[in-house]
């Protein structure tokens, strides 16, 4: 699976670096100084949210993101982040304060500590929770391009919670079905606003799914899912909506930007990425109306999570068309933050204006302007090559042909 993520050049590993914030964290002594606080017996903190693991499958590290400082937390919901515009820095150094305290457990396995995680996921806000360690923890950070960034990691010797979790009527009812499969349960959850952060965590955990199928889904895996599953659900909701004509927005978040063109037809969904200092080394995916069969690998969990916000805005305005988008990675973007990051960073696109035009020709002249002007490059190649833009060009010129 390729990166997009390009370390800072003075980086020879993925050590904590004192010049940028690449694989480590600058705020590591504050970090350090409070774990060496941490007794190994019980301790006060609160229960923030699940976190599962995907090494050594199907035994799984089963966590539970808890601060170690409590004025420091910050709510497990990247769609607040953005509209706050919280910088990389800033969700770093408060993201780095979450302790993932957990166990190796198998996927179906249920015990104690798993039926806690369980209750973690369903609550609407943060439990009060005693927790008890084996050891006290080490600086860690867990950067991934999948999921937003945790602090070290703790192996937990027993776990209670101190207050009753807040669960909402629909979440318990869903997880009490367990004669709903988990994708109709996620359909369900989302239609009466649940969102795709809660989702994942009710996926993750196995709080979805008929009896007998339920299990442990490492959060990485849960995120895709959940945004392919509610995607697939909001296509076949615009089928019968009008046509876009054609128009652009452009706008970005955390050095990541989305220059999202519509054309006038079915859905499609065509993605390219690429980083601007090597604009040539670009990575692309595509379905059709008839969607994908296979995992869009070239763009991995950004495809589906760009595609989500794309979909919503869609269903918003109630049309449907051929998306084609292209996202700029910038240097801006020093550190994995995850895919919700294209998720939110394609969202502030379709808040953008758009901007309208009389023809196919005046949008992708729009679009090379937009990436020379911004960035320096020539995007005439990745619009050469669109499948989108192919596919409009041969119906138009079948159109012409049978007029005439």
């Amino acid at each position: 699976m390729h990166t997009m993520f390009k370390a800072c050049g003075s980086c020879t590993s993925p050590e904590f670096c004192e010049k940028n914030m690449c694989r480590r964290m600058v705020n590591k002594r504050a970090v350090e100084s409070r774990l060496r606080k941490i007794p190994i017996g019980s301790f006060q903190t609160k229960a923030l949210s699940p976190f599962i693991g995907k090494f050594g499958y199907p035994n799984v590290h089963v966590g539970i993101l808890n601060p170690t400082s409590q004025d420091n937390a910050l709510p497990d919901d990247p769609r607040s982040w953005a509209r706050q515009n919280l910088q990389i820095q800033d969700i770093i150094e408060k993201r780095t304060d979450l302790m993932d305290s957990g166990k190796i457990a198998g996927v179906m396995e249920t015990n104690r500590f798993t039926e806690l995680a369980k209750e973690v996921a369903m609550s609407k806000k943060s439990v009060d929770a005693e927790l008890e360690l084996t050891r006290i923890p080490t600086f860690s950070v867990d950067l991934s391009e999948y999921s937003a960034p945790h602090g070290p990691r703790a192996a937990i010797e027993r776990a209670e919670l101190t207050e009753n979790p807040h669960i909402e009527r629909a979440i318990e009812n869903a997880v009490a079905d367990t004669d709903m499969k988990a994708s109709t349960g996620i359909s369900e959850l989302f239609k009466k606003g649940y969102d795709e952060t809660m989702l994942t965590r009710l996926l993750s955990v196995g709080d979805l799914g008929t009896a007998g199928r339920r299990k442990f889904v490492p959060t990485r895996w849960s995120i895709t899912a959940v945004d392919d599953t509610i995607g697939k659900d909001i296509i076949d909701e615009i089928t019968d909506a009008k046509e876009f004509e054609f128009q652009a927005t452009f706008a970005g978040y955390l050095g990541n930007y989305y220059l999202i063109m519509a054309l006038p037809g079915t859905w499609g969904y065509e993605l390219f990425e690429l980083r601007t200092d090597t604009p040539e080394d670009y990575h692309t995916d595509y379905e059709s109306y008839q969607g994908r069969k296979t995992y869009a690998a070239n763009t991995a969990g950004g495809y589906y999570a760009a595609r989500l916000s794309i979909l919503e805005y869609c269903k918003a305005e109630r049309r449907r068309g051929n998306m084609l988008v292209i996202r700029c990675i910038t240097d801006e973007y020093t550190t994995p933050l995850g895919v919700w990051v294209c998720r939110e960073a394609a969202r502030k696109s379709t808040e953008a204006k758009p901007i309208v035009f009389g023809d196919l020709d005046l949008m992708i002249n729009y679009a090379k302007l937009i990436g020379m002007k911004k960035f320096g490059i020539n995007l005439s190649p990745i619009l050469k090559s669109s499948i989108i833009i192919k596919n409009r060009k041969t119906q138009t010129n079948l159109s012409a042909w049978q007029d005439g």
